[in-house]
């Protein structure tokens, strides 16, 4: 049920957004399919960059326990830190593309 509740303002914000976007923004009516393709999208990308970022730490904890006498631990590479900025690097690389799309004249971006 605590599940669920999360819920109400996550749907409450994106319906307020909508709103906002139609009436004061000007926003035309998004076409569903290109909106959860370009969510999965991003979901995805931050998913990699976490995979790589604690993929990379890992090693690097690795490479220091066999290269020197100090002992570092993985479950540095466990917090939930991780997951926020492997999502403002997703953020940075998606928002990069789309600049290099817009100079190109590309607007399927």
């Amino acid at each position: 049920m605590n599940s669920l509740l999360l819920l109400v303002p996550v749907c409450a914000t994106s319906l307020a957004l909508y709103a906002f976007g139609r009436s004061v923004l000007g926003y035309e009516r998004p076409a569903l399919s290109r909106l959860v393709a370009s969510t999965l999208e991003s979901v995805g990308l931050v998913a990699l960059f976490f995979i790589v970022n604690t993929l990379i730490g890992v090693l690097a904890v690795i490479a220091v326990r066999t290269l020197t006498p100090l002992f570092l631990s993985v479950y540095h590479f466990s917090e939930q830190t991780l997951i926020p900025l492997s999502l403002i690097q997703a953020l940075a690389f998606l928002a990069w593309r789309q600049q290099r799309h817009q100079q190109n004249g590309d607007r399927h971006a």
